[in-house]
């Protein structure tokens, strides 16, 4: 969601910053520890380096954002993206920010951030990966019956007297939501279902969405 300036607000920059020092210390590591990680990647930065970094005092750059997450053994996107109850938001523009939630999404290939006069939602899908795509073009589609079936299945315990004509329509829409789950998935291309995580009962989750169970392959 884009919003106005009425939280506090960190440059991309200045996120980067402090997502390094929060990450590394949620990891009990010390400056010296990533300084040692990043020496044995073949990339050596000294702590006091990293310290700056980490105040902004010094820009990071986009080879040493790669060794940085690769040092703290995480995705570059958890370096450009706050946390959900992070009081900022990203300053993107001077009018507007986005927030972490949106960060987010748009770096995961979830929802592209619209502007006036940018470009449009079709240059995001286009130009990610074609998994991404093609699971976008359905996905919503699959929410929404999904939704609706929770909805059916909670009226059954509220309205008994409906039970009969509710079960029906709760039958009717899982077929459709277990057909539409098939079209995703056969959409993909060989070794692409991989990229997918699965739900427990075996229906494929958005992509970037991993359920506490493991995936199946």
């Amino acid at each position: 969601m884009r919003t106005s300036h009425k939280r506090p607000t960190l440059t991309p920059a200045q996120v980067v910053a402090r997502r390094l020092r929060t990450v590394r210390e949620k990891q009990g590591k010390t400056q010296a520890d990533v300084a040692l990680a990043l020496n044995a990647l073949g990339y050596p930065l000294d702590r006091s380096a990293i310290a700056r970094a980490e105040k902004a005092e010094r820009k990071v750059t986009t080879d040493e954002l790669v060794y940085f997450a690769l040092a703290l053994g995480v995705s570059p996107a958890t370096l450009l993206c706050l946390d959900d109850d992070d009081d900022n938001d990203m300053a993107v523009v001077p009018s507007w920010s986005l927030l972490p939630q949106m960060v987010r999404k748009w770096l995961t290939f979830k929802s592209p951030v619209l502007y006036e006069g940018g470009p449009n939602e079709a240059n995001y899908w286009n130009n990610a990966p074609a998994t991404y795509q093609r699971a976008a073009q359905r996905w919503p589609v699959v929410t929404a019956i999904a939704n609706e079936v929770d909805w059916m299945r909670e009226s059954a315990g509220r309205l008994p007297g409906n039970a009969i004509t509710v079960a029906t329509h709760l039958q009717k829409l899982r077929s459709l939501v277990d057909a539409a789950c098939t079209a995703v998935v056969s959409d993909l291309e060989p070794g692409e279902r991989k990229a997918l995580w699965w739900d427990t009962q075996g229906r494929p989750l958005p992509p970037g969405v991993s359920p506490n169970d493991e995936a199946a392959d």
